[in-house]
């Protein structure tokens, strides 16, 4: 039987009506009003139920997705599973959730690359609050990104993008890169961790060995962390911004904005040319600090002389020979894709 979630980012005690205590927290980006005014939202035809949301499939190259209410769900990479879903959340000072309800949807395609447009009224227990999603597939990646506008003032806890990973990256190695540019070895924990396993996230790396493709999941707009929603009876992990320690709850006054994105990158290579290159720890210490000096994305997605990011490459060891050759920071073309 296949299960899928309620459209909310703790589904576990959302289904029994009960709101999450403990420390969380969101400073809103005091931006200017946003484009996105409450009187150029459209009124919508779409009413989909919590219980049955609208669903809408989405492919472009080797990517896969679907939306689901209001969230990009079952996000996958030549058919190998990656990220369970991204959506855009909004919590009162109370942790209670505003539902949302999608109010407009646009999906366009051309030549292999895909944008889906959405707008989403969150509103309930006295808020409402308006947002706008964008979707954009290309063959390399697929960036989500999300400004949202508060139409009066209230009290929240946290508002902005939230990632949920399947439970499969349970055990899995993955590099913590940190806003002031350094790394942190680290793992998906297997057992049920009551501590945020990942903290002060600027970006993720990690690799799916046996399909030889390595990650890169990097975040803007905020400082992001990671918890384990075992602990609520959902099975994924979820990231999400901004930090629990910071002070909560915080005045969102009307007009305040914010602006999020997530960009999820993939390498992969073309098995057929793989040349075996086991990078050593003297050239990962090198490349990696070349790299965080150069403060890109491509400087931290670096390869080794294989084609796999230097960090992934040194934690595989010799697996490292069956991820195929990548130049890294172009899209691969078409023919690096199975027909």
């Amino acid at each position: 039987m296949s299960f899928q979630p309620l459209p909310d980012d703790e589904p576990g005690l959302s289904r029994l009506g009960i709101s999450r205590p403990g420390p969380e927290n969101l400073a809103p980006s005091r931006l200017a009003p946003s484009r996105l005014a409450p009187s150029r939202l459209a009124p919508s035809r779409l009413a989909p139920s919590r219980l049955a949301p609208d669903r809408r499939a989405l492919s472009a190259g080797p990517w896969s997705a679907e939306l689901v209410g209001d969230e990009l769900a079952h996000i996958s990479y030549l058919g190998r599973p990656v990220l369970r879903a991204v959506k855009a959340v909004v919590r009162d000072q109370d942790w209670r959730t505003p539902q949302p309800a999608v109010r407009t949807l646009e999906v366009t395609q051309d030549n292999g690359l895909l944008q889906a447009r959405w707008t989403v009224r969150f509103a309930g227990h006295g808020v409402e609050y308006d947002g706008f999603l964008t979707a954009d597939f290309t063959p390399a990646a697929v960036e989500i990104a999300f400004e949202g506008t508060a139409v009066h003032t209230f009290r929240s806890n946290r508002i902005g993008l939230v990632v949920l990973h399947p439970p499969g990256d349970a055990g899995r190695d993955v590099t913590v890169e940190h806003p002031d540019g350094g790394s942190t070895a680290a793992q998906f924990p297997n057992d049920i961790s009551p501590h945020q396993p990942f903290m002060d996230i600027a970006a993720l790396e990690w690799a799916d060995a046996d399909a030889g493709t390595a990650f890169r999941l990097s975040f803007t707009g905020d400082v992001f962390e990671t918890e384990d929603q075992r602990n609520w009876t959902d099975g994924s992990f979820k990231t999400y911004s901004t930090p629990l320690a910071r002070p909560f709850p915080v005045d969102v006054a009307a007009g305040d904005a914010v602006r999020q994105a997530v960009r999820l990158e993939a390498a992969i290579m073309d098995a057929g040319t793989v040349d075996a290159a086991i990078v050593d720890a003297g050239s990962l210490e090198s490349q990696e600090s070349t790299g965080a000096a150069a403060g890109t994305s491509a400087g931290r997605f670096a390869a080794g002389a294989n084609g796999t990011p230097t960090r992934i490459a040194a934690s595989l060891g010799p697996a490292a020979a069956r991820v195929p050759r990548l130049a890294v920071g172009q899209d691969p073309g078409p023919e690096c894709f199975p027909r």
